[in-house]
């Protein structure tokens, strides 16, 4: 009995302690494994794709279904302006070619990644891909095809996102940060008519996201990274992506990089007067 008592001890002792360091390092096995789970996705997302036409630009793969060749070059177009910007920007290098799916209708995007038929969405990044609408679908619906500029440019922004910081990031963050660089890169503000509203505590704001609604949300987001990159500067921000990079949870990543708590952020925005 007391040696059955002592292995039971010893197997409980083990089961604490491999607890308590993946409490302790749960950013850091988070961040070693996330790229293995997003690589599962981009393979089943390449198989759903298998019959689409692939042309190679650059560093990127473009993979479409019976575009038309101006539409593709209109592709092409947009990622020579801007792909390098938005890299450049975050300092950002990868020897992997970056894919692109163009979609030929609403149907198969929202199929393909499983979007609600509820959603209005001409892009999206998923799998490790930036996904976008075709252009005669936009055109066909009467949307302005140039939308897709700013849809390149900010599904292009939560693939560095991403990568830089291998899945470890708040929502709002990866959004605030793709609406900036339109803000940045377009001069586009999301919600600029919006002088006035009731911001959603941070805790909303990481923990519930997808509950809130879109447009404030966004509003918040973008109004969050702008706060931090015209108070601390763009390279504390960079290193803001890089810790997140290393396994820091962003609570923590906030005191070491820019020396404040998550909540004071709200300070930085212009919704608290």
């Amino acid at each position: 009995m007391k040696k059955m008592s002592s292995i039971y001890n010893l197997i409980m002792v083990l089961i604490c302690f491999v607890l308590l360091f993946a409490l302790h390092y749960r950013g850091m096995i988070y961040t070693a494994v996330y790229p293995v789970f997003r690589d599962i996705g981009q393979y089943r997302l390449s198989k759903s794709v298998a019959n689409y036409d692939i042309i190679e630009h650059d560093n990127f793969s473009i993979s479409s279904y019976g575009e038309d060749e101006n539409n593709i070059d209109n592709i092409q177009q947009i990622i020579d302006e801007y792909g390098d910007k938005v890299f450049g920007y975050f300092n950002y290098h990868t020897s992997k070619r970056i894919d692109v799916i163009v979609f030929p209708s609403k149907q198969e995007l929202y199929s393909t990644l499983k979007i609600d038929d509820d959603k209005s969405t001409i892009g999206a990044y998923f799998g490790g891909k930036v996904n976008l609408l075709s252009v005669d679908v936009l055109e066909k619906s009467g949307e302005d095809s140039s939308i897709l500029t700013n849809v390149f440019v900010h599904e292009l922004t939560h693939l560095v996102i991403d990568n830089m910081t291998r899945g470890n990031y708040p929502l709002w963050f990866t959004e605030g940060s793709a609406l900036y660089m339109e803000y940045y890169l377009l001069g586009y503000e999301w919600g600029a008519l919006v002088e006035d509203m009731r911001p959603f505590s941070m805790d909303k704001l990481t923990y519930e996201f997808d509950k809130l609604d879109d447009f404030l949300s966004y509003k918040q987001s973008f109004l969050l990274v702008k706060g931090i990159i015209e108070t601390y500067g763009k390279d504390k921000y960079i290193e803001l992506i890089r810790k997140l990079g290393q396994g820091v949870d962003f609570s923590a990543a906030c005191r070491l990089v820019l020396g404040v708590q998550p909540d004071e952020l709200l300070l930085l925005t212009e919704l608290i007067q």
